[in-house]
């Protein structure tokens, strides 16, 4: 259901280069022919805006970014985007309405959870938090399997680390059946405190080199919300693997 709402955001992208896996000439000729037959289409311009923000090409993935606004402004994967460029006023305000409009989604509490924590509003990150937790509750387990281990992150870092363990305890007990990406698993570990393990599954990331990467990869590679732990050497040698550069 589309949102009567129309949105307008102005961003100012700064991110790094980021390597890609594939050819990537062939993906932007699909991405212009799939933007031909439906030019409107907010998955399709937030995919290559995506795709272009994270190849360098900074202004371009900027256009495309405030059309998908205007079309879906609340798309909650758009505000996460948003914040890959740094521009937190401007994915606060996306993923608050997405938070309005989908009131039983956990992701956008998530994600504002992360954004608090990034400006150091500790009682509000908690509080957003605490909410995704329990927005958990009434979705099937199969598809939270995953954002549990960000929140137990979240938790940790907002200095609640007897729930970040509770969670990470809980998850490892139910999540065999599923397939959880080695990323999860890492910011899972960082949020209990236990480096040694988050090392450990950060190494089974990296072993591979650059590839294909899902949001929560990006995020640790240019250390998004600026967590000390992955500025160690140990962690900053792993994310040169994948393809950080200062």
């Amino acid at each position: 259901m589309a949102s009567d709402h129309r949105g307008h955001v102005k961003v100012r992208l700064t991110v790094a280069r980021l390597p890609f896996e594939g050819d990537a000439s062939a993906a932007e000729q699909s991405y212009e022919r799939a933007l031909g037959l439906a030019p409107n289409d907010a998955e399709i311009l937030r995919h290559y805006a995506d795709f272009l923000m994270f190849a360098g090409r900074a202004g371009e993935a900027l256009e495309l970014i405030e059309r998908a606004t205007r079309v879906d402004p609340n798309n909650v994967d758009l505000g996460a985007l948003l914040t890959f460029a740094g521009e937190r006023d401007a994915a606060g305000e996306v993923i608050r309405r997405a938070a309005e409009w989908d009131p039983t989604n956990p992701l956008p509490r998530l994600y504002l959870g992360y954004l608090e924590i990034w400006r150091g509003n500790t009682p509000a990150a908690r509080d957003h938090l605490r909410l995704a937790e329990q927005l958990l509750g009434t979705q099937p387990l199969g598809r939270t399997q995953t954002v549990r281990l960000y929140l137990a992150y979240g938790y940790g870092r907002a200095g609640l680390t007897d729930d970040a363990r509770r969670l990470v305890e809980e998850f490892g007990a139910e999540a065999r059946a599923e397939f959880v990406p080695r990323i999860a698993w890492v910011y899972g570990y960082l949020g209990v405190g236990d480096l040694e393990r988050a090392h450990e599954w950060a190494s089974k990331v990296a072993e591979n080199g650059p590839a294909p990467m899902d949001g929560g990869q990006r995020m640790f590679i240019v250390n998004l919300l600026h967590d000390p732990v992955l500025e160690r050497p140990e962690f900053l040698k792993l994310r040169r693997q994948l393809g950080y550069r200062e």
